[in-house]
């Protein structure tokens, strides 16, 4: 189960809301701007069984590595 996808997109996901939590929320954020943030999580997912992610978007990078630190907190092999 650690190390299914649907299991580390749960955890993307989860760092993702509390992200936009910790902003305030998404009350006023534009649906492209959602879109794009929910493929980031996508592409935060699969960087989690490799070393690293692509990107230079900062939430990106925050989703990811908050997300690794989880998944290797949980088992050894994040």
């Amino acid at each position: 189960m650690w190390n299914s996808f649907h299991f580390r997109y749960a955890v993307c996901s989860f760092v993702w809301s509390l992200d936009w939590i910790g902003k305030g929320g998404i009350g006023d954020v534009r649906v492209d701007r959602l879109r794009n943030d929910l493929i980031d999580v996508i592409f935060a997912t699969y960087a989690t069984y490799f070393d690293g992610l692509m990107s230079r978007d900062d939430k990106a990078q925050r989703v990811y590595n908050h997300a690794t630190f989880i998944l290797s907190s949980i088992t050894d092999d994040a």
